[in-house]
């Protein structure tokens, strides 16, 4: 699934059992936090859990209804990376920011997360994705359109882990419910990558003339708007 869609517009995250041999403490706190019991589990949004697989998860094809189905979904949370490193002073800041009111934020957290790609499994199999280490998990303060809320969170490569595989992802996280409400990593980011925004709900025209309301058409990727 990570091939077939951008990093601005998706993310994974491995948690590696301890019965595997690239687990870790916080890895196993994650999958006590989502209940798993048997494996593998994907759980998409921290919300929709699809428990076992079969060969034709090897292309993605059950997963890709439930990406699309989530791609319109709107958030008011803006959230970016400002600054990471992975050598002597490893670290990364977040950056959020408000688009629109929200009413409730409590037990609402910033998680970040550190990544590694390229690591060899038992058998020889590659893995991507794997959680090295859980360096946040800040409760989001903030409520109101144009408020920000920066953290810089620290941490200490391991032995034997590659800054060339390593990245940062970020999170927003409801506990309770679990719900993930926006996500931001460190991947090279596209030169265009279009987004749009429209209220209300996700509408799919196969045919005719469909007249929508306001819209807005964005680029997120690095070069300028340009329409």
């Amino acid at each position: 699934m990570s091939g077939r869609y951008d990093g601005t517009e998706y993310n994974s995250i491995r948690y590696m059992a301890s019965s595997g041999g690239l687990s870790c403490p916080d890895s196993d706190a994650r999958i006590a936090y989502y209940s798993v019991t048997g494996y593998p589990t994907v759980v998409w949004m921290g919300t929709e859990a699809v428990v076992g697989a079969s060969a034709d998860t090897d292309d993605g094809s059950p997963y890709d209804p439930i990406v699309q189905a989530h791609l319109a979904d709107a958030t008011p949370w803006a959230m970016d990376i400002t600054s990471h490193s992975f050598d002597a002073g490893a670290h990364a800041t977040v950056r959020v920011e408000l688009e629109e009111d929200v009413a409730d934020i409590s037990n609402t957290y910033l998680r970040i997360a550190v990544l590694e790609d390229n690591l060899v499994y038992q058998g020889g199999d590659l893995e991507e994705d794997v959680l090295r280490d859980m360096i946040a998990d800040v409760p989001i303060t903030i409520n109101t359109a144009g408020q920000v809320q920066t953290h810089t969170a620290n941490f200490t490569m391991g032995v034997g882990w590659l800054p060339a595989n390593m990245r940062i992802v970020a999170f927003i996280q409801r506990n309770g419910g679990k719900s993930v409400l926006q996500s931001c990593n460190t991947l090279p980011t596209a030169d265009y990558a279009f987004r749009y925004y429209e209220a209300g709900p996700r509408t799919v025209v196969t045919s005719g003339v469909h007249e929508f309301e306001e819209f807005a058409v964005f680029n997120v990727g690095n070069l300028t708007d340009t329409y």
